[in-house]
């Protein structure tokens, strides 16, 4: 006999969708549907994006595998070891090449993510330096376009 989950009271249970509340209707359900998107990272409307040019400048073997586990979690497929919560609202979507460890921290802004800070490392942790920065950035987004979009 499977184990069930906590919240699921009989046999015929159905795991929910990763990408909606069990309270949520269906996806196909006649409700138009937010679409999310991912957003780089930048201090001021028309600005450049700081966090797309620290991705653009990565490496490519590492670049180019960091942006299919950013699709991957665009599309709601992120594997496990894809994405890691770091505290304060600051995510990590991690991939690696060799030694070397490539890293996107992000946060969720309403239904959308915003990429703070992309780089590369060959280290477990991740840097703190990196990780202030993203918390840094975060915060300036929020001051600047509210903690969710209008």
């Amino acid at each position: 006999m499977r184990e069930l989950s906590p919240h699921c009271r009989s046999e015929s249970c159905v795991p929910r969708s990763r990408n909606r509340r069990s309270d949520e209707a269906p996806a196909n359900s006649s409700e138009s549907q937010v679409e999310r998107k991912w957003i780089w990272f930048r201090p001021e409307i028309g600005g450049r994006s700081r966090s797309q040019e620290e991705f653009d400048d990565l490496p490519a073997a590492g670049r180019g595998r960091l942006l299919a586990v950013v699709k991957r979690h665009i599309a709601g497929e992120s594997r496990r070891k894809d994405i890691d919560h770091l505290g304060s609202g600051i995510y990590e979507l991690r991939t690696r090449v060799g030694n070397d460890h490539y890293r996107v921290l992000f946060a969720n802004w309403g239904p959308h993510w915003v990429a703070l800070t992309a780089f590369y490392k060959n280290q477990q942790t991740t840097p703190k330096q990196d990780l202030d920065r993203a918390k840094d950035r975060r915060d300036r987004w929020e001051a600047r376009f509210g903690k969710t979009p209008r």
